[in-house]
C-alpha cells in the first residue's frame, strides 16, 4: 500500500469502525439471520441467510485449517476492514504474526489486522462480479489469499497477482471438499 492509499484507509478504517460499533449494537439487527456487511459509505449490504450445506463447509475449512496450520488461528464469520467497507468472510485465517497482533487490538470492535487467507464460500446469490471486489478489497488491505470454495465443493486459490495452482500458505490444503459435506 502507498503512504496515499495507507492515510487514506486509516480514514475509512475509522469510519468503518464507526459505523460497525453503530451495527453492533443496533438491536434491530441482533436477531437477524442474514448476513450483514458495509459498503465504502457504510450502507448495509445485507445477504441471504445460507442454506444447510454452506455453513458446513465453511466448518470443514476451518476444521483443516485447524489441523494442517496449527500454529495460527482460524475464525468463521470474521470482520475485515477495507477499502470498500466492512468484508466477512465465510473463514478467515491468522498466521502467528497476524494472530498476535489481532489479539493485541482484541477489545477494538474491528481490528486493523488482516486476516493471512480469506475464504469464500460460494452461494446462490454471489455473483462473479461482487467476489471479485471483495477479492479486491481483502488484498488491498493485505490478505495475502483468497479461497473460494464452488458449490460442487472445489477450491480456488487466488494471491494477489491471479490464480494460484494451490495454497503458497497451505499447500497440502485439498482441492475438493468431501461430498459428505456438500449436503
Amino acid at each position: 500500500m502507498s503512504a496515499v492509499t495507507s492515510r487514506l484507509f486509516v480514514e475509512q478504517h475509522a469510519f468503518n469502525r464507526r459505523v460497525w460499533e453503530q451495527l453492533v449494537n443496533d438491536s434491530a439487527l441482533a436477531e437477524t439471520i442474514e448476513k450483514v456487511e458495509t459498503d465504502r459509505e457504510g450502507n448495509l449490504v445485507v445477504s441471504p441467510p445460507p442454506r444447510k450445506p454452506h455453513p458446513r463447509r465453511a466448518n470443514r475449512i476451518a476444521k483443516l485449517l485447524d489441523r494442517l496450520l496449527p500454529t495460527g488461528f482460524w475464525q468463521v464469520d470474521d470482520t475485515v476492514s477495507t477499502p470498500e467497507g466492512v468484508k466477512v468472510p465465510d473463514v478467515a485465517w491468522y498466521g502467528q504474526e497476524r494472530a498476535a497482533a489481532s489479539d493485541a487490538d482484541q477489545d477494538e470492535i474491528l481490528s486493523t489486522v488482516a486476516p493471512d487467507v480469506c475464504v469464500e464460500v460460494l452461494s446462490p446469490s454471489n455473483s462473479a462480479r461482487d467476489l471479485h471486489r471483495k477479492m479486491e478489497a481483502y488484498f488491498a488491505v493485505g490478505v495475502r489469499e483468497v479461497w473460494v470454495c464452488k458449490r460442487q465443493g472445489k477450491m480456488s486459490f487466488y494471491g494477489p497477482l491471479g490464480t494460484l495452482d494451490c495454497s503458497a500458505i497451505c499447500p497440502a490444503f485439498p482441492d475438493q471438499i468431501p461430498a459428505k459435506f456438500l449436503q
